[in-house]
């Protein structure tokens, strides 16, 4: 959380923990001196060591204050990071806050393969199926 006389902003995780399994989502709350939401303000996220991405990079802030992403890992990085919130609560004030993260590994396992026809002909062709558990819908 960063305060100051122009408000604060307040960084939230889903979880401390994230995978290709599963990402995680990143929630700022920015809220004025007075400690109203400030509404329709932009917020700016991003990771400081490239361990993960955030989408959308900005967001507006709703009625409440709140400005939400998706934090995903990047493929083959694993450890420590941070995601970074910036917001412009006044044409004189900016605030960043940051919070801490794990990229963690994904254990995938393989299970039963199939081929669809079972047999075929010389240069005949056939589609082999795999059934994979663990891994992310995308991978």
């Amino acid at each position: 959380m960063t305060t100051s006389s122009a408000g604060t902003v307040v960084l939230s995780l889903s979880s401390a923990t994230i995978s290709a399994s599963t990402p995680g989502t990143v929630t700022a709350l920015v809220k004025n001196a007075d400690g109203a939401p400030v509404a329709n303000t932009v917020v700016t996220f991003e990771v400081a060591n490239a361990t993960a991405t955030v989408t959308p990079a900005r967001v507006i802030t709703d009625a409440n204050g709140n400005a939400s992403a998706t934090l995903q890992p990047v493929a083959g990085q694993i450890g420590a990071d941070y995601v970074k919130a910036s917001a412009d609560v006044s044409s004189a004030s900016a605030l960043t806050t940051r919070a801490a993260f794990t990229v963690s590994a994904v254990n995938v396992a393989l299970g039963d393969a199939a081929a669809s026809p079972a047999s075929i002909n010389a240069y005949g062709a056939s589609v082999i199926t795999v059934a994979v558990s663990g891994a992310s819908p995308s991978s």
